[in-house]
């Protein structure tokens, strides 16, 4: 008798139509209403469109906290987003401009990843040099605190455009 599965699966007594199976809610609960949504819900062009089903328990009645329930668990598994998200035949030169400029930032990315690289190795560099040269030639600290402050300026200067 039951339309959309097996009505024990989900621990509901009561006959479930597909409109409200999405609620774990009983037919009881909703009136004819909720026979009238599934008979004519082909007819509303509900057949062409994507179905995601949430399935969320009803205590004692509480329809109000179970639908607050089905909008958290949406918002978090993001179902709201999929929901609203349409889809459309897409142009293969819409395609191609899509292609395009994932490529230019896959690019984009490689080369600053590089620059960065290049940088921070710089930056290690300068700094150990200034500090064997600390160690070794027994410099005050001021002139300790001076070398670290040239080799802080140094590192603002502008990458070579040769990276090794």
């Amino acid at each position: 008798m039951n339309q959309s599965g097996s009505s024990s699966e989900y621990g509901i007594k009561s006959i479930l139509c597909p409109a409200t199976h999405s609620l774990g809610v009983s037919q009881g609960l909703w009136g004819q209403r909720a026979g009238l949504v599934s008979q004519y819900g082909s007819m509303l062009g509900a057949g062409n469109q994507q179905v995601r089903n949430v399935m969320v328990e009803v205590t004692n009645d509480d329809l109000e906290r179970a639908i607050r329930k089905m909008k958290r668990r949406l918002k978090d598994d993001n179902g709201i987003k999929l929901l609203r998200e349409r889809q459309y035949f897409r142009k293969p030169s819409e395609l191609k401009v899509l292609a395009r400029k994932e490529r230019d930032k896959r690019i984009a990315m490689k080369a600053f990843r590089a620059k960065l690289k290049w940088i921070t190795a710089r930056q290690a560099r300068l700094i150990r040099e200034a500090l064997l040269h600390h160690t070794s030639s027994y410099l005050s600290r001021s002139l300790y605190i001076s070398t670290i402050a040239e080799c802080l300026r140094t590192l603002s200067l502008p990458a070579p455009t040769e990276i090794q």
